[in-house]
């Protein structure tokens, strides 16, 4: 249970931290094409400009989340060469028989190598900034927690206040609550709105997802005229009416979710001031008296100067106040000032196609490869038997830690820069080995990290003592059928298949003998490859009937390799299993246009082929006792004794 908790607590990080890196770029390009629309259209109306908004809105929510998930599924389904440890499994497939009679062995399943390849297509400053971006990861995570948890007590505090205004309001008089009720018919409002009063100078306002509650201060009311109240109920209803207390709800999560994003940030802002734009043509269309409903929100203007510190806490719910002026001059009939042509938005298109390259690699990059793959493989033979017994067969000072690495990556580039630096010791046209220092396999390693092909997977470390043997395995075992035996059951369909299974992988035996200087090593390496299934056809005749039957039968390579060699104290033996071409990585988009190509019949896109090569770098280490450290010991990398 622990380690499905901590899987599934994995998975929302990375889907938490994938929406966010999506939300970057939809958000800015979906703020840049509505903002140029508007610029290209000035006469577009509050109802289209609000509708654009809304969609929007709609977009920057949901868009993130669907990249993410989809970016995940694409990342974890994407084409990627083939590795060791990933077999295909072949099925018996029979003519004239029933569902019961063609089982095939059941697929084994086999742990994945992970995944660190990135898309090819990807420049090398997209790369670098991806990289950049994972690294701070982590930081950017908590700031983003931290701002959420804030803004989101806010809000919550908001809320809270809103209910305690709410409770110390009292209900209107009926000739208001009658009032209210008329024009809420005339909106085709079915329900019953409520009418609440309220001692405090705040601005009328309207809350209630189920049922409309408008809320209006006392003394505004004594004081304003009856149009302009009629005005203002109007204006509150049609909020209700147009369903805006649920969409300002989920406008204030999202810029809770998104406070980072200043193109959210102008999206809501510009959606706030048209909602209240749309509200005020609803509430002339019923009324039929713009200038009452100016005078109100002069009257409510007036209300905020002479109280600009003393808000209710409720109205921290519903978002930041929208100015008044542009509002009456449009009732007025006068031209509202325009705001000037802005760039921002000519930018703001490009730089999201920059983001969403950056987005892409960051999801496709996944964790560095890491020198020790806890997950990896591998088998450790721990009954290592002592060479000769003695007085002490067990001697503290005579041991070997063994470090076994399997590195999977393109051969050109380490053959070009390291492969001349290296002392060889059998050179063969499947298999070689060279000696390689501490030196050597650094500069091997930053090849290897270099490229975001190559994977790396780290056998246990095994301790054995001197002149034991030591054995690691990497195998994993294929089920097929190797033949049909016939049978006369008509059931069996003629046939019964012949289940075997075969374990394809890689076995080192290591046995090592402490010398003065180094370690006397001697390897004996087994390579057992699976090339691919041929289908084999059986036929036969039962009772005039010709039944027949498809089974796979493997087709394996197997290579041996034994060598001695003395080497010093800090150098180890590497050992190339030979070079295969394999199909470039392919993109996970790419790879469903592949998919989609080959529906209708047209060629795919096919990857350059890379070769790609299997490095075994075998490294023996001796344990030095605690005590002994640094008396009478020639100086060696030290490995600890195995726990």
């Amino acid at each position: 249970m622990p380690t499905l908790a901590s899987e599934v607590a994995g998975l929302i990080a990375r889907l938490a931290w994938l929406g966010l890196i999506h939300a970057g770029w939809i958000g800015l390009l979906v703020a840049g094409v509505v903002a140029l629309a508007f610029q290209a259209i000035p006469r577009l109306g509050p109802r289209g400009r609000h509708r654009a908004l809304i969609a929007a809105m709609g977009i920057v929510a949901v868009g993130p989340i669907a990249a993410a998930v989809g970016h995940e599924l694409v990342s974890e389904g994407a084409e990627r060469p083939a590795m060791p440890g990933e077999w295909i499994i072949g099925r018996v497939e029979m003519s004239e028989a029933s569902d019961a009679d063609r089982r095939a062995p059941a697929p084994v399943a086999i742990r994945p190598l992970p995944r660190t390849d990135r898309p090819a297509f990807v420049p090398k400053i997209i790369a670098g900034a991806a990289r950049i971006l994972d690294s701070a990861r982590p930081v950017l995570l908590t700031i983003w927690a931290s701002g959420v948890a804030v803004l989101g007590s806010i809000l919550l505090v908001g809320a809270i206040g809103l209910r305690r205004t709410l409770r110390r309001a009292v209900l209107a008089p009926d000739s208001l609550a009658r009032r209210a009720r008329r024009w809420a018919l005339r909106l085709g409002m079915r329900g019953k709105p409520r009418v609440l009063t309220i001692g405090r100078p705040v601005e009328p306002f309207v809350c209630g997802i189920l049922r409309p509650t408008i809320v209006l201060p006392a003394d505004w009311i004594a004081q304003a005229s009856s149009s302009c109240v009629d005005a203002v109920l109007a204006h509150e209803l049609a909020h209700a009416r147009r369903r805006d207390p649920i969409v300002n709800l989920a406008q204030r999560i999202l810029e809770v979710a998104l406070f980072f994003h200043p193109a959210v940030r102008w999206i809501s802002r510009s959606l706030r001031r048209d909602r209240e734009r749309c509200a005020d043509a609803f509430a002339v269309a019923i009324t039929g008296n713009p200038m009452a409903l100016a005078e109100a929100l002069q009257s409510v203007a007036r209300l905020r100067l002479t109280s600009p510190n003393r808000r209710v806490a409720g109205l921290m719910l519903g978002g930041p106040s929208v100015s008044l002026l542009p509002r009456i001059q449009e009732l007025l009939g006068m031209t509202p000032t325009r705001s000037r042509f802005r760039l921002w938005p000519l930018a703001a298109i490009p730089a999201a196609g920059f983001l969403a390259l950056v987005a892409a690699a960051a999801g496709f990059a996944g964790d560095s490869p890491s020198p020790v793959h806890h997950g990896s493989p591998f088998e450790v033979d721990t009954n290592a038997i002592p060479a000769a017994v003695g007085p002490n067969p067990f001697p503290l000072d005579r041991q070997i830690s063994y470090e076994v690495r399997l590195l999977v990556g393109p051969a050109e580039r380490w053959r070009e820069h390291l492969l001349p630096k290296l002392r060889p010791i059998r050179e063969e046209a499947d298999l070689s080995a060279w000696m390689i220092d501490e030196a050597k396999l650094r500069e091997l390693a930053e090849i290897a990290q270099q490229d975001a092909r190559t994977n790396l997977l780290s056998a246990p470390k095994v301790t054995a003592f001197d002149g034991a043997r030591a054995t690691i395995m990497q195998n994993s075992t294929t089920h097929y059928v190797a033949a049909l035996d016939d049978v006369e059951r008509p059931e069996m369909a003629g046939f019964r298949p012949v289940v075997k299974k075969i374990r394809p992988g890689i076995t080192v035996n290591m046995t090592g003998k402490l010398t003065p200087t180094g370690t006397k090593l001697s390897i004996d390496l087994r390579d057992l490859s699976l090339l691919g299934f041929h289908t084999i056809t059986r036929r036969r005749e039962i009772r005039g009937q010709v039944i027949a039957a498809q089974y796979q039968i493997p087709s394996t390579s197997e290579h041996r390799l034994q060598l001695d060699r003395d080497l010093p104290d800090g150098t180890g033996v590497l050992i190339s299993l030979g070079v295969q071409d394999a199909p470039g990585p392919v993109p996970g988009g790419v790879a469903m246009a592949n998919r989609v190509l080959g529906s209708v019949g047209l060629p795919p896109y096919e990857a350059t082929p890379i070769t790609m090569e299997r490095l075994i770098l075998i490294t023996p280490r001796r344990i030095i006792p605690e005590a002994e450290e640094g008396v009478g010991v020639p100086p060696s990398p030290k490995a600890k004794p195995a726990t």
